[in-house]
């Protein structure tokens, strides 16, 4: 290769350096729970990355460290060294948000308990029961411990209102059944009465005897025996 060619790229890799320099000069710091996906492209993050990045951000309710950036899909060491660099998080003014049980998802739910396999029990358990009445039932949660469960109680919230509820006047013996708080005795028991008289409900004090009181507290929420014929 001749000199004067050499001699030319040399220079040319120099003005792209002093170019880049200067780029990276321009950069402001940003929240990185605030940037939008325009900011990031604009600092030469690609665009597909950019879009990864807040959909994610969003998905676990803003970052809380800076660590948490090495998580995003697709990220590489150059647009991580660049968020890290001019990327900061403003914890001080950041409003710790509640996050409601009923409707989390893992992700939400994990960054809290930093637990993923109590993560993936606890909305399995939620699933199965149909929602969250009350903050008391997070006790029944399966290998639970006193720290995990007063971290629930603190960070997340529930609403009775989003609770999905099962019509007892077309509830078979299978639904019955896979309730956790029903167990087979208690099952067979709601569907004989069931046959004996459709219109029985758990809010009907005339079946008060039929079970116990705290059983009936714990799983009227989740029942209700309405005819839609009649609505």
């Amino acid at each position: 290769m001749p000199a004067s060619i050499k001699e030319w790229l040399a220079n040319k890799a120099i003005e792209d350096s002093i170019k880049e320099v200067k780029s990276i000069k321009k950069i402001k710091p940003f929240d990185l729970n605030k940037v939008s996906k325009d900011s990031l492209i604009s600092i030469s993050l690609p665009a597909k990355i950019a879009s990864i990045y807040c959909s994610y951000r969003k998905k676990i309710n803003g970052f809380n460290k800076k660590s948490e950036l090495s998580k995003i899909y697709g990220i590489q060491q150059t647009h991580l060294d660049l968020l890290t660099r001019y990327g900061y998080i403003n914890i001080g003014k950041k409003k710790t948000k509640l996050v409601n049980l009923n409707t989390c998802n893992f992700y939400q739910l994990n960054r809290i308990l930093q637990n993923h396999k109590l993560s993936n029990r606890t909305l399995n358990f939620r699933d199965a029961l149909g929602g969250f009445y009350d903050k008391s039932q997070y006790q029944d949660i399966y290998g639970i411990s006193k720290e995990e469960l007063n971290t629930l109680y603190t960070q997340t919230f529930v609403n009775p209102k989003e609770v999905k509820t099962i019509n007892l006047r077309y509830a078979d013996y299978k639904t019955l059944i896979e309730h956790p708080y029903i167990q087979t005795a208690n099952a067979k028991a709601i569907y004989l009465q069931l046959k004996k008289d459709a219109s029985f409900n758990f809010q009907d004090t005339a079946y008060i005897d039929l079970f116990e009181e705290s059983f009936i507290n714990k799983i009227s929420p989740y029942f209700v025996n309405i005819d839609s014929l009649l609505n």
